[in-house]
């Protein structure tokens, strides 16, 4: 059985973790206490900022490729060294959903954790580090039809996959998320 035929979720959509240390910025943790694999204060920015992108409170969505997610994964951090961004990133909105953060898998279990996501129905978000997203699109699409690498300079860019009922199989689509200054309206190729 592919993950196609198990397939119950109707859309996913996957994000990067938002913005992450430079050379000359330093990241925050939750407590505030400085932090390498925390996020910078522009990617605290866009952890907030993505609250009323997916979660709007007039209940009218900017368009209508996004969804109120009814589940939520992030990358997690296996080690104390690791990055906690993709948490820190997906955190704010699940407070605001009152929806737990599944982070039981890290990022060498993208198989694991996609396999897990087509067990759930409704809508996904997955908050992930950019080098693996190609990687989960493939396991969704279980072909080539999405761009094969994240620019690393983007954190503005959701991808959607989209169920087709009659057939089983999911579409493919990007959105630029257009959140805060310096966001692209471009798409990744």
């Amino acid at each position: 059985m592919n993950n196609n035929e198990l397939a119950r979720s109707k859309k996913i959509m996957v994000i990067r973790h938002a913005e992450k240390p430079t050379v000359s910025e330093i990241g925050v943790n939750f407590e505030g206490k400085l932090s390498t694999e925390s996020l910078i204060v522009k990617g605290w920015l866009r952890a907030g900022a993505i609250i009323p992108f997916f979660n709007p409170a007039e209940s009218i969505l900017q368009t209508s490729e996004i969804s109120v997610p009814d589940v939520i994964y992030a990358c997690a951090a296996e080690t104390t060294v690791e990055s906690m961004r993709s948490i820190e990133t997906v955190t704010p909105l699940s407070q605001r959903l009152n929806l737990l953060v599944n982070k039981d898998f890290g990022k060498k279990e993208v198989k694991e954790m996609i396999s897990h996501v087509m067990l759930q129905s409704g809508t996904i978000l997955i908050c992930w580090k950019h080098e693996d997203i190609p990687l989960i699109a493939n396991q969704i699409l279980a072909n080539l039809e999405a761009p094969q690498s994240w620019p690393a300079e983007r954190f503005d860019i959701v991808w959607i996959f989209d169920l087709d009922l009659s057939t089983g199989q999911y579409a493919f689509s990007q959105l630029p998320q257009n959140l805060l200054p310096g966001d692209q309206d471009t798409y990744v190729k």
